[in-house]
């Protein structure tokens, strides 16, 4: 039996959420027997762990479509043009096409747009398709859409050596974001939220990792009206290798689906502060969404409370191994 799966998304560089998981879950991949072929989006190429780079590139998309795929091809999406390609590819091909949904983009869309999209995925043969997001899934479910299921794309990090952050300060905070290189990104992510949150406590450290290097000329910029000197930013460094030396990890997104380093954080037994946005790991501290003054107060209180009268509630995730289930059915 072929065991073949084209995973198209994206690979590190840069660091994201979702490509960080396509890199996790493919040596796992492995470890079952089956055999992917990632199809990056970005420009890191493989040939030898069959990585090959799209680069976004339309003639790749055409290509693709009249290409001989393996039997079962797992679409990320990250493009609205995705969704009438995939009513097309479902309807005219054999193989079995997994579809995930990494962000609740779809609820933002005006109503006439948003009833498109969904009756364009009503429409399609799709074997599985993944959300990361309750509210999303229940909108599909609503909608009477097949096949969808409730599935955070979270794949626990192997175990290496952590990098410690530097010690300069006696509690040291992380946070991440996937880009910062305008202010759209800094609203999302919740960036002023955290220089504030800075500027208000100098004398804690604020090590802030952004997954996309290109955000370097207009972060500077920004940040350098908060006057701060307690942030150190990493442009393009994996935060998981220096999270363990963290005291706190914040995810301060003001629109968000999940939040898969909150789980990484809670996995290395660091305490975790999040915004109430969406549904979030069990055991995460929550305050209430885009109200600096709830953030304080929760980051203040837990920065006060013993570490030991902070219980860390977690379980060992099975999201990863859900997935390779769906691999494995598939192929079946």
């Amino acid at each position: 039996m072929n065991k073949d799966v084209d995973i198209i998304g994206p690979y590190p560089p840069p660091f994201g959420g979702v490509s960080i998981h396509i890199s996790r879950i493919i040596p796992l991949m492995r470890e079952n027997g089956l055999n992917p072929i990632v199809y990056n989006q970005y420009n890191y190429e493989n040939e030898d762990l069959k990585i090959f780079a799209t680069r976004k590139s339309i003639k790749w998309w055409l290509t693709y479509f009249f290409k001989n795929k393996s039997p079962v091809v797992h679409f990320h999406q990250f493009s609205i043009l995705h969704f009438p390609y995939l009513l097309l590819l479902s309807r005219l091909s054999s193989n079995k096409i997994i579809l995930s949904i990494h962000n609740e983009k779809i609820l933002t869309y005006p109503r006439a747009l948003r009833l498109a999209i969904l009756n364009t995925l009503k429409l399609s043969r799709l074997s599985c398709i993944i959300i990361v997001s309750k509210r999303l899934c229940s909108t599909m479910n609503d909608h009477k859409i097949k096949n969808v299921t409730w599935l955070p794309a979270y794949v626990p990090p192997p175990k290496t050596q952590s990098t410690p952050l530097p010690n300069e300060y006696g509690i040291k905070v992380a946070y991440n974001a996937a880009q910062l290189s305008d202010i759209n990104a800094i609203e999302t992510y919740g960036a002023d939220l955290l220089l504030r949150l800075a500027r208000d406590n100098p004398s804690i450290g604020f090590y802030i990792f952004i997954g996309e290097p290109s955000s370097k000329l207009f972060f500077e910029d920004y940040i350098s009206q908060y006057n701060i000197k307690n942030c150190m930013v990493f442009y393009g460094k994996p935060l998981v290798e220096y999270l363990a030396s963290a005291n706190i990890f914040l995810r301060l997104n003001r629109k968000d689906a999940y939040g898969i380093s909150i789980d990484e954080a809670l996995d290395l037994g660091v305490i975790a502060i999040a915004s109430d946005v969406c549904t979030r790991a069990k055991g995460c501290i929550l305050y209430k969404n885009n109200d600096y003054d709830d953030l304080s107060s929760v980051f203040y209180n837990t920065i006060n409370k013993p570490s030991e009268d902070i219980q860390i509630s977690r379980e060992p995730s099975k999201y990863h191994l859900q997935l390779i289930e769906i691999y494995k059915n598939l192929l079946s």
